[in-house]
């Protein structure tokens, strides 16, 4: 009797498995070396490394692509092509960042100083220089010089030539008054020898004297690179600025000069090319001859150059050819003659050597060759097919020759110039001069960007949570399209692999790959790996196969990587920032996910940022996808509850707690976090972005690739938050966390905090802070998790 009851149990206890597989799927074996329907994982390369390395091979592909798919619908055969003409301008225009309210009658006045006298800062026999200014735009002044030829020498119909040098020149190098130029290079002086009138705008140059932080630190920030961090996060360019500048210094000049109906050319070398190249774009109509040197060229490499060339969106539409065929049909000439390089950032010992590698070098004649080609074919739909050229002068003498041919002005004799180059300190109070209005002006449109974000999401619907979750889905998704980036959806299978690769008494660790987008080449694995998403996956022991267990995913900080989340080693120096967060939730019986983030490697993984941005993308496009891969496999193990799969992030893994989170939304489509916690991040993002005086800002940080564009017009983390409600939200915070002031963190907070209560669901949005650094404190975030998981302290 007893054997047939043990043989009844026995056969009970198979059916039971049977049943429990079938219905549970496949439940590991803790002592094989990879989770059950999974390949073993062979890369001998450390996952971070194949990570950063595949998602670069990716935007390099994206980049290259994107060439050849960039069609200008404004160029279709259409009868409306001067409307859509105008409006891929207005596009270009955001894309450059020219600030949206001009100065709309700006004045030119001409200031002389030379001995105490009222000479002009220079004359020779048919023309005087003057040094003139503008207001451009709220309270942000051009500078610059214009020559006027002499009485009995100046016409309605002399010309207008802007002379745009490149940044590390000034005009009065440009007309031979400042040394530091040789003769044929001084561009000004050959057109104003010429008879015409010649306007040279001042750049903000690449010194680094002016881009330190009030009394705090100084830095080796080429000012360019400088206003370029202050502006990138409001939707503004340094480029954009001097846009602005020649576009209302040429209404001032008109309007001194009576707005006669004068021929105008522009002229522009390297960097002055770049600038000249899209204000002769956008400028409609106004320019017969544009001459660009050394700048026009193919632009999949512009993540290589400084990062003030860095245009968020720019290469999905614009390449160099198709911003030249909004000048069409004005004459443009293309120069691939020698400009200044630049070797690199500038070293600099005693101060913070933070900024971006890029370099500068004149494009090769056989890299602008295809570009110009197909700004060639852009012209000939345009039935302007000899308006273009490409030459490669040997001076810039020889290309100011060009322009004025095409203008009809025989070169002049060069004369003699008397001028008054100015001392240093004259020059550098100038150019201070021009950095702090931009600075200040910087500075306004921080403070204003509250009432921007305001407006914005002033008709969410607040009548229930379920009523707001569905109001703000339309901000959600245009975050998600204008701030972040959106890549194309995955339709590859994960192809999941794994390995054992770490056990104690308390649990067993897995490392886990999984593809996201497989590299489409024929390289070696370990130099292509594709966009894959990866990490280690901590099993408690004590888990049963018929336990659906709430998971953790913590994700680590800069430079991190998931080991680190988990060491426990207190001689470890990373141990003091995670104090083996990921162990420690593991021994509370949660099962816990550490992703790899690709945010390590320095600029290894900067320069995705840099390749991603021209493509309108960013490093969390990347990042967003890896964990809708992760969340879908995860949602599918048999031990995983998919209604309980929190975020947990420290530090750059609380920027993933911010942007993750808000993004992807559970629902019957996509499994997502059901509540996410911001640890050592949580702050006035915009003003730590933003800011030119406060120490905590980024401006003087080494982190070149954090900007996002425009973002302070969309979201601060109040905004994002929103996007997470009605899911429980908490920020940890320790008092001396140097990452920004408690009254930053709390203020922004409470802004979040607010809509929580008036929803009424206060309780489920909370911050602890503790006395301590910037680490994980461990004590307010695991009740957290426990009361929000619904799961039993141990």
């Amino acid at each position: 009797m007893n054997r047939i009851l043990a043989c009844r149990v026995v056969l009970f206890a198979c059916v039971l498995e049977t049943t429990l597989v079938a219905a549970w799927g496949e439940f590991p074996d803790f002592a094989s070396a990879t989770l059950p329907q999974t390949e073993m994982l062979e890369a001998k390369t450390p996952l971070e490394v194949l990570m950063v390395t595949g998602i670069n091979r990716y935007a390099e592909r994206a980049l290259s692509a994107a060439r050849q798919q960039r069609q200008p619908s404004w160029l279709a055969d259409m009868a409306d092509r001067d409307e859509a003409c105008q409006e891929a301008r207005e596009r270009l225009r955001k894309i450059v960042g020219v600030p949206s309210k001009l100065q709309s009658q700006p004045i030119l006045s001409l200031t002389e100083l030379r001995s105490g006298a009222d000479l002009p800062w220079g004359e020779a026999a048919t023309f005087t220089v003057h040094r003139c200014q503008w207001e451009a735009f709220e309270g942000v002044t051009g500078e610059g010089l214009i020559a006027l030829p002499k009485q009995g020498h100046l016409s309605p119909q002399t010309p207008l030539v802007i002379v745009v040098p490149d940044a590390s020149f000034t005009p009065e190098q440009m007309f031979g008054i400042q040394p530091g130029l040789p003769e044929s290079s001084q561009v000004a002086r050959h057109m104003a020898s010429a008879g015409c009138i010649v306007f040279c705008p001042l750049l903000i140059d690449r010194q680094t004297t002016f881009s330190a932080h009030p009394n705090v630190r100084e830095t080796n920030l080429p000012h360019r690179e400088y206003l370029y961090r202050l502006s990138f996060q409001f939707g503004l360019h340094p480029v954009g600025y001097e846009v602005a500048k020649i576009s209302t210094g040429i209404q001032a000049i008109q309007r001194h000069l009576g707005n006669h109906a004068r021929k105008q050319a522009i002229y522009g070398e390297g960097e002055g090319g770049l600038v000249a190249l899209v204000t002769a774009a956008l400028e409609t109509h106004t320019f017969d001859v544009v001459a660009i040197r050394g700048y026009f060229d193919q632009r999949e490499n512009v993540w290589s150059e400084p990062a003030y060339r860095n245009f968020f969106g720019q290469l999905k539409e614009f390449g160099d050819a198709e911003i030249a065929s909004l000048i069409a049909p004005g004459e443009l000439i293309i120069d691939t003659g020698k400009v200044h390089e630049v070797a690199g950032p500038p070293m600099i010992e005693g101060r913070r050597n933070i900024c971006d590698p890029g370099t500068i070098s004149t494009p090769p004649y056989e890299h602008v060759l295809p570009e110009y080609e197909r700004a060639a074919a852009y012209f000939q739909q345009q039935k302007a097919p000899d308006a273009i050229a490409l030459v490669s002068s040997e001076t810039p003498q020889a290309t100011s020759h060009a322009v004025l041919d095409r203008l009809g002005v025989a070169p002049g004799q060069t004369t003699a110039l008397d001028g008054f180059a100015g001392s240093q300190s004259f020059h550098q109070q100038r150019m201070q001069r021009q950095i702090q209005e931009l600075v200040d002006f910087t500075q306004k449109v921080l403070r204003r960007s509250e009432f921007v974000r305001r407006d914005l999401w002033r008709n969410v619907d607040r009548s229930s949570p379920e009523a707001f979750q569905a109001s703000v889905d339309g901000l959600r998704q245009r975050i998600h399209d204008e701030l972040i980036g959106r890549l194309p959806p995955m339709t590859s299978a994960p192809n999941p692999r794994s390995r054992k690769v770490l056990e104690t008494p308390d649990c067993v660790g897995y490392e886990v790959m999984l593809d996201c987008y497989p590299a489409r080449s024929e390289s070696p694995p370990e130099t292509d790996p594709g966009v894959f998403a990866g990490g280690i996956l901590l099993l408690p022991k004590e888990l049963q196969p018929d336990q659906r267990r709430p998971v953790v995913v913590f994700q680590h900080g800069l430079e991190g990587t998931p080991q680190r989340t988990i060491d426990t080693d207190p001689s470890l120096r990373h141990v003091k920032a995670y104090q083996g967060v990921s162990m420690q939730l593991v021994k509370r019986g949660f099962i816990v996910y550490a992703p790899q983030n690709p945010y390590i490697g320095q600029d290894a993984f900067r320069s995705i940022q840099r390749k991603s941005n021209p493509l309108g993308l960013s490093l969390f496009s990347y990042i967003i996808e890896q964990h809708r891969q992760t969340l879908r496999w995860l949602a599918d193990q048999p031990f995983v509850d998919d209604q309980r799969i929190a975020f947990y992030g420290i530090s750059y893994g609380g920027k993933t707690a911010m942007r993750v989170p808000s993004l992807l939304v559970p629902n019957e489509d996509q499994p997502g976090y059901c509540l996410s916690i911001c640890s050592a991040d949580y702050n006035d993002w915009i003003r730590k972005t933003g800011s030119a005086i406060d120490r905590y800002s980024y401006v003087y940080t080494g982190e070149y690739e954090i900007y996002e564009w425009n973002m302070a017009h969309l979201a601060n983390y109040a905004e994002l938050t929103w996007l997470i409600l009605p899911r429980p939200f908490m920020v940890e915070r320790g008092r001396q966390d140097g990452v920004a002031p408690d009254d930053w963190v709390g203020g922004e907070f409470a802004k979040a905090k607010s809509h929580y209560s008036h929803l009424g669901i206060g309780d489920r949005a909370e911050i602890e802070f503790f006395n301590g650094p910037h680490a994980i404190h461990g004590v307010g975030t695991f009740a957290f998790l426990h009361k929000h998981l619904d799961w039993p302290e141990q």
